[in-house]
C-alpha cells in the first residue's frame, strides 16, 4: 500500500482517461502529460493506462508500506527515497517501509510516479482518473488525495533482467521547456475569423495565465481578431484534446478535463505530440504557436507511440 503522509499542492490518481462517454457529456480526463505516465508505466512492467499518481509543482512524500518497484518521470522534480537523492525516468526499488518525497518542480508542472502491480482503485465508467469538478473517479468521489490516505496496490509482477536497465534514454523524452513551441494544426474558417488571426497566433508570444487549470490554459498575450460582425459565440460543437478557443478574442488551450462541447470559436489545436510540452507549462510560462500539416502531426505522434512501444518491448518482452 502506498500512505500519504504529505499530500503536496494538487496530487490525484490518474489512468489515460475515460474514453468513449464524451457523447454523454463526461469529460475524458486523465494524466496532462500522457507520454510520461505511459513512461512511468512501461518502467514499472505495467500497461499505460495503469493508475498512476499525479503531482502538481509541488510533490507528495509517500510512504511505501509494501515492498515494490516505482518510477517517476515528468516535471525536474529532486525526489529521495529514504533520504537519498534518485533519478527520474528509472525504475527503482523500494523496501517495505520506505519514504519516497517528491520535492518540488524546479520546472515543468506535473510529475507521475508509477508502482509495479499499479494502483489499485475502482473505475468508474471504465477509468480511474480523477475529474476534480465532475467528481469522479480517483478516490471518495473524485477529490485529491489527502493526509493520511491509504491507496492499495495490484499484485506485484515480476520484472524480467537487470533493474539499471529500466530506464528511458533522454532521446526519448519531450522537449520540455519553460518556452515552448507548440505546433498546431489550424482550422482556419474566414467567416470566424479575420484574415491577420493566423499571423497574430504563430507570430507573438503568449503567457500562461494564473487562471490556468486542468481543463485549459488560458493565454496572455495579443487578441485574436474575429471576423467583422461575428463576436466569437458559435452553436456549441465537440472539443477535443489541445483545441485552441478563442473567447473574447484570448486563446484557451484545452487540456485534459475538458468540457465535452464548447461554444466559442476554434481556430485549431496542437498536435498530440505537443500536448505533454504543454501539460508542464506552469503560470508565467510563455509560448509561441507554430502552424504543421496534418500529415506532419500524425508523422510526429506515430513517432513518439513507436519509440515508447519500442522501450516496452525492450525491457518488458514476456511480462
Amino acid at each position: 500500500m502506498i500512505k500519504v503522509i504529505q499530500k503536496g499542492l494538487l496530487t490525484t490518481v490518474q489512468d489515460l482517461g475515460r474514453r468513449g462517454w464524451q457523447r454523454y457529456g463526461v469529460p475524458v480526463s486523465g494524466a496532462m502529460d500522457w507520454h510520461a505516465a505511459s513512461l512511468a508505466n512501461i518502467l514499472v512492467g505495467c500497461g499505460t493506462n495503469t493508475p498512476v499518481i499525479e503531482a502538481t509543482i509541488i510533490g507528495p512524500t509517500l510512504e511505501i508500506t509494501r515492498a515494490c518497484r516505482f518510477a517517476m518521470t515528468g516535471a525536474a522534480f529532486a525526489p529521495k527515497l529514504n533520504g537519498k537523492n534518485i533519478d527520474l525516468n528509472r525504475c527503482h526499488e523500494a523496501p517495505a517501509g520506505s519514504r519516497l518525497e517528491m520535492g518540488i518542480a524546479t520546472s515543468g508542472a506535473r510529475g507521475y510516479v508509477a508502482f509495479s502491480g499499479g494502483i489499485d482503485l475502482p473505475p468508474v465508467m471504465g477509468s480511474v482518473s480523477t475529474n476534480l469538478k465532475a467528481g469522479l473517479g480517483g478516490i471518495d468521489g473524485g477529490r485529491p488525495l489527502q493526509n493520511g490516505d491509504i491507496l492499495p496496490l495490484g499484485p506485484q509482477t515480476a520484472l524480467r533482467g537487470d533493474l539499471s536497465l529500466r530506464q528511458a534514454d533522454p532521446a526519448l523524452l519531450p522537449a520540455y521547456s519553460d518556452t515552448p513551441t507548440l505546433r498546431v494544426v489550424l482550422e482556419t474558417r474566414p467567416d470566424y475569423f479575420d484574415g491577420w488571426a493566423v499571423t497574430i497566433l504563430t507570430g507573438q508570444t503568449y503567457t500562461v495565465s494564473k487562471d490556468s487549470d486542468r481543463m485549459g490554459c488560458r493565454l496572455e498575450g495579443p487578441d485574436i481578431p474575429y471576423a467583422p460582425g461575428f463576436d466569437g459565440n458559435i452553436i456549441s460543437d465537440g472539443t477535443t484534446l489541445g483545441s485552441i478557443q478563442v473567447a473574447g478574442g484570448r486563446p484557451i488551450l484545452l487540456m485534459a478535463d475538458r468540457q465535452t462541447t464548447g461554444g466559442y470559436a476554434k481556430l485549431g489545436g496542437v498536435i498530440m505530440a505537443d500536448i505533454p510540452l504543454a501539460a508542464q507549462l506552469r503560470p508565467g510560462n510563455s509560448l509561441r504557436f507554430k502552424a504543421v500539416s496534418l500529415a506532419e502531426a500524425q508523422e510526429a505522434y506515430i513517432a513518439m507511440r513507436t519509440a515508447l512501444s519500442d522501450l516496452d518491448r525492450r525491457i518488458n518482452v514476456g511480462r
